[in-house]
């Protein structure tokens, strides 16, 4: 539910970002990859035409293998949160997200803390 929740956050905020044709233009950077919550949210945000990526500290996560996962990183582990926040902020300047969706605890606290 929570999942969903999010989802319908960025789509009220979506109604900017249309082209003439319909295609949303907003991208995502999910992290936690590895978490089904994780995998939840890709889909919830694909289902609604945002272009979502995904990162885990772990190379063989759920979301990897999805389909609605446009692209995937991998970066350290959000428990050394310095080394992840970095990873994070060269992963963002290179992709220009509209939003970056920390599913983990570990994750939010990094990026709540060092971002």
């Amino acid at each position: 539910m929570a999942d969903l929740a999010c989802a319908e956050l960025l789509m009220s905020y979506n109604a900017l970002f249309f082209h003439s044709i319909g295609r949303c233009r907003l991208k995502v950077f999910v992290t936690d990859a590895h978490y089904k919550h994780s995998l939840g949210a890709v889909r919830a945000l694909a289902s609604k035409g945002v272009e979502v990526h995904a990162g885990s500290h772990l190379r063989n996560s759920l979301c990897f293998y999805s389909r609605y996962t446009s692209k995937k990183f991998v970066y350290p582990d959000p428990q050394n949160r310095k080394e992840f926040v970095r990873a994070i902020e060269r992963i963002e300047r290179r992709e220009d997200y509209d939003a970056i969706l920390p599913i983990g605890n570990e994750a939010s606290f990094s990026l709540a803390t060092e971002f």
